[in-house]
């Protein structure tokens, strides 16, 4: 079999499972089995899931090690058609179906392009197929390509295209499931983008397009369940968003139900950090503090080790807010133990944020104002509006409290700009109050 590099699927597999341990783990399992690990080959992903299965056991605990173990062993077939196609005479059907595999496992740690370009070789073998198998192929292969092009900011409107292009070509063939996912990925950028309105649209349209989905086998059921989930997940992510409580928890109580029936308990607390900032938004903080302490349960249970990292944070804002401020410390701590081997600049900046309202509610200035700027760096590197707003808001907070009116102007001008620009009408006249107070017009700043 060919040789290939496979060191950087197989490192960020495991630094995004685990963080960066990940690579040294791997880098030990190879010195033990005597493979190179510059030049890992599919022969090597055998016995090297086996040893990493062992190894990573206490991270993620022994199911989600198991499934790791199964994804790199799917990941070796796959290639292992492609690369042995011409000698077997492998059915072009066979081949596309192992190259979606490949391109699916790249996309899932976060290898976009190269995805892509499996992909496209995947669609140079449409014309060998009949028309009808060839649409079918083609829906799927349309909806990858736009799944790994909404990665990127930039190429959300090539997404949206190819998005747009599958469901067209995927309207009158059985491709329910993929039109029904094309929807939903629709619905997901237009969220991100603050288009509501559309986004309601869309993933409801999803729904609908997966009806017709008639699920035969124990798979096809697992799929059809697990995409009404992500869809009813979605929903109230966007129902929050339009300050819609009721219908949030609606649909986030449905999607929970779903993967609870799937035993998919990574998903059960992600969700569930979901419904939690729909109470923590509602000010029920007994009834938030419930969800976030099921969703580090769930999470931990699954080794979703950063998740857990997340609602760790999530859980400190709302113990601070509810006035349980000495509480909040030691969930600060673990969640800083967690996240501390993952590269992500977000879930820092939002952890350093909590420290800094930590803090700040405990007139620990100095500590405070050190957390908030190290928030805001971390964001600021990460291109994300939304979490930038919410560290200048609380920054400006600090300021306020500590009667420095100078300071926490500038912080809440800018956290209210993005506000203004999204429609958070809520964050709006909060922060309009809090400048108004300080005998600040807010009003001169928005005209």
């Amino acid at each position: 079999m060919e040789e290939l590099d496979l060191k950087q699927e197989l490192t960020l597999l495991l630094e995004k499972e685990i963080g960066f341990s990940g690579k040294f783990i791997l880098e030990k399992q190879c010195k033990v089995l005597d493979i190179d690990p510059d030049h890992i080959c599919c022969d090597d992903l055998e016995p090297l899931a086996e040893k990493v299965t062992w190894a990573i056991k206490s991270y993620t605990g022994e199911k989600r090690a198991e499934q790791i173990h199964k994804d790199i062993l799917e990941y070796r077939k796959a290639l292992d058609v492609v690369d042995n196609a011409v000698a077997r005479k492998e059915e072009p059907a066979n081949i596309i179906e192992a190259q979606l595999m490949i391109a699916n496992k790249k996309l899932a740690v976060g290898m976009a392009d190269e995805a892509i370009a499996e992909l496209n070789i995947a669609r140079g073998y449409l014309n060998d197929l009949s028309k009808w198998d060839a649409q079918i192929f083609e829906v799927k292969i349309l909806r990858l390509s736009a799944r790994a092009l909404s990665r990127s900011v930039e190429k959300l409107d090539d997404a949206r295209e190819k998005y747009n292009i599958a469901i067209r070509k995927g309207i009158g063939t059985n491709q329910h499931y993929d039109v029904a996912l094309s929807w939903t990925g629709l619905g997901s950028i237009s969220w991100r983008l603050g288009m509501h309105n559309d986004a309601l649209d869309k993933y409801n349209k999803a729904l609908k397009a997966l009806g017709p989905f008639a699920a035969q086998s124990k798979n096809e059921k697992i799929k059809k369940k697990a995409a009404k989930a992500l869809m009813k997940s979605g929903l109230g992510n966007v129902y929050l968003d339009l300050l819609n409580y009721d219908a949030s928890i609606k649909n986030n109580e449905e999607a929970i139900n779903l993967f609870k029936a799937l035993d998919n308990s990574a998903e059960v607390g992600r969700v569930n950090n979901n419904l939690a900032r729909v109470y923590e938004e509602m000010e029920n903080y007994p009834m938030a503090i419930d969800r976030y302490e099921r969703a580090i349960k769930h999470t931990r249970d699954s080794g979703e080790l950063r998740m857990e990292g997340w609602a760790l944070t999530n859980l400190a804002s709302t113990l601070i807010e509810f006035g349980k401020v000495s509480e909040a410390r030691e969930h600060l701590v673990r969640a800083e133990k967690v996240l501390r081997d993952f590269k992500d600049p977000i879930a820092h900046s939002k952890l350093n944020c909590m420290w800094g309202k930590y803090h700040r509610e405990k007139a620990e200035w100095r500590n405070g104002i050190e957390r908030f700027k190290k928030s805001i760096e971390f964001i600021k590197t990460a291109r994300s509006p939304d979490y930038l707003a919410l560290a200048q808001e609380e920054f400006g907070i600090l300021y306020i409290k500590k009667e420095d009116a100078e300071k926490a102007i500038p912080l809440l001008d800018e956290a209210l700009a993005w506000y203004l620009e999204k429609g958070e009408t809520n964050r709006v006249d909060k922060i309009t109050s809090q400048l108004e107070e300080l005998n600040r017009p807010a009003e001169s700043f928005i005209l």
